[in-house]
């Protein structure tokens, strides 16, 4: 996938050079080469596509950092269990049920299986 310095160069590009052909219409109706209706039959399907755009580039680089943003919080959360497993027999025996009720875990649901899924696991087990 393109990184977003690229995604926000091209963009930036094609909302120019979108502007750049709005201005070029507007200078035609300015300088009565074009009608207003006629302007307004350029110009109004130009802005909604300006719009378009505008809007476009905040989802692209939501969709782009996103993943970024789950892995390093992913890393950080690995880190800190790991750290505070490393310091768990330093903390003294009093400390280790509160510390044990503040930690709020929410599980994940796992994905339900099929009967015929889960009923293929458990034959796949060896006995």
């Amino acid at each position: 996938m393109p990184s977003m310095p690229c995604i926000g160069i091209f963009f930036r590009h094609l909302r120019q050079t979108h502007q750049g052909e709005m201005r070029k219409v507007y200078q035609l109706y300015q300088s009565d080469q074009v009608s207003q209706d006629g302007f307004g039959k350029l110009y109004k399907p130009m802005e909604d596509q300006e719009r378009d755009l505008a809007s476009e580039l905040p989802k692209l680089q939501g969709e782009i950092v996103a993943p970024e943003m789950q892995q390093l919080s992913a890393n950080e959360i690995a880190a800190e269990a790991t750290d505070f497993h490393k310091r768990w027999l330093s903390f003294k025996a009093d400390e280790k049920p509160r510390i044990i009720e503040s930690i709020d875990i929410q599980p994940t649901p796992l994905p339900r299986r099929s009967t015929q899924e889960a009923t293929r696991s458990v034959a796949a087990v060896p006995s």
